[in-house]
């Protein structure tokens, strides 16, 4: 090649043009481009239009199929590698595939990576998987934003099934670079889906433990359905028992509860507001009355209530659902008007801070004044309780003190700015963890 190395350089007997744009012209001989890469060897004709943005590697690939050097930093091998690939020059992607091979280690696979993946060489990449997965191994997978930046779908695909790791963490994986890298289309979904065995008995459980974002639409929509049959003949099994056995933990028949509790959400913000997750059965429905089915045990006193006509506005089960009504309590002689909510013997939970929403709307547009401080109480009967919090309900109460009945009690303390000592209550959040 030495003669037409001359010949390029001093333009002698060229024959064919590379036009990069504004003005940017390279003569060249097309019988030398022909012999090195199968594009130009079936190109129709002696100018062919190339992007500026890649005219500096061009110009060093022209420079090595006339005089066989070539001299290449790390840094840029990929887009070298880009090119030669994208025009076929076959000699070239061989020695730059086995330079790559030679640069390539556990500490900088996975720089490389991303730059294959930002130029959509998922063949190139994908010879890396045994060295990236070495990789990720080692990484906590807490801290694994670089690696899900740097890979396709289908590329993590096939280096977590290359892993063989425990379905559990294969889970937590999929479920992790999902949330990382947001929407996957169908096929990458298909891909995921089948890194579990969907088909078990018991595998919709999947569905109430995880988000499962990778997961395709008829696995999915199928669990739901199981979830949602489940819960409905806990419920049911629920309600038949507390006619015989009416002291039965309210909690015992959900059977899906441990599974709420471990689920992802939870583990990441354990701090639920448990009154609300039984009046929509764990997020599935919208907020119901739970005291017909004995979810949750509500007594009061309430004056304002003893006339049935009155119950359905002031009754105490309108502060643990949502609906239009509140309630209503007053003070009976020296007695001050209380609520308590009774999760059962044997309930799960453990409030540690409760939210009393006092604000009640009068007909004419105007509030209800807050009374001035509220007790928050452990107990499962009125007589029998321990202070565990106290405040004023514009802000959440803490609970100093552990839980010792399944229970809470909320008081009124002192009244309000207008002297009224009567409670009315909207609604009532109790914020805790689950005691598995």
């Amino acid at each position: 090649m030495s003669k037409y190395d001359e010949f390029y350089r001093k333009g002698l007997f060229t024959d064919f043009e590379i036009d990069f744009g504004e003005g940017n012209i390279k003569k060249c001989h097309k019988v030398v481009l022909a012999f090195h890469s199968n594009y130009f060897r079936a190109f129709n004709g002696n100018i062919v239009h190339i992007e500026k943005e890649i005219m500096d590697i061009f110009l060093n690939i022209i420079d090595f199929i006339y005089t066989g050097k070539l001299n290449i930093e790390s840094e840029s091998i990929i887009r070298y590698l880009h090119v030669s690939k994208r025009f076929d020059f076959g000699s070239l992607l061989a020695i730059l595939n086995n330079k790559l091979l030679q640069m390539v280690k556990i500490n900088n696979v996975m720089s490389f990576v991303h730059d294959m993946c930002e130029y959509d060489m998922f063949d190139e990449a994908s010879q890396f998987i045994p060295l990236i997965s070495i990789s990720i191994d080692k990484k906590d997978i807490k801290h694994m934003k670089e690696y899900y930046d740097s890979m396709y779908p289908l590329l993590f695909y096939r280096v977590i099934k290359d892993m063989n790791m425990p379905e559990a963490k294969l889970i937590e994986y999929l479920e992790s670079y999902t949330k990382h890298r947001g929407y996957l289309n169908d096929v990458e979904k298909e891909h995921f889906t089948s890194l579990i065995d969907l088909d078990k008995p018991d595998s919709y459980l999947i569905a109430v433990n995880f988000d499962c974002l990778w997961m395709t639409d008829n696995y999915y929509l199928r669990f739901l359905n199981m979830i949602m049959n489940n819960r409905r003949n806990s419920i049911q099994r629920l309600a038949s028992k507390q006619v015989d056995q009416p002291v039965v933990s309210r909690w015992y028949f959900f059977s899906w509860l441990t599974q709420i509790a471990q689920s992802t959400s939870i583990v990441d913000y354990p701090l639920v507001n448990s009154i609300e997750m039984i009046t929509t059965l764990g997020g599935l429905c919208s907020s119901f009355n739970p005291i017909p089915y004995n979810l949750i045990s509500v007594k009061a006193l309430n004056s304002l209530n003893e006339s049935p006509s009155n119950s359905s506005y002031f009754g105490p089960e309108n502060a643990v659902y949502q609906n239009p009504q509140y309630f209503h309590g007053c003070s009976q002689g020296m007695t001050k008007p209380w609520i308590l909510i009774d999760f059962g013997p044997h309930s799960k939970f453990c409030p540690k801070t409760v939210m009393v929403n006092c604000k009640i709307q009068k007909a004419n547009g105007s509030n209800h004044f807050y009374p001035n401080k509220v007790g928050i109480y452990s107990g499962r009967d009125y007589h029998h309780k321990v202070l565990i919090g106290e405040g004023s309900p514009k802000s959440p109460i803490n609970c100093t003190k552990d839980i010792t009945e399944q229970g809470i009690i909320v008081e009124l303390l002192e009244s309000s700015k207008n002297g009224s000592s009567s409670l009315r209550i909207k609604s009532i959040g109790a914020y805790g963890y689950f005691n598995m």
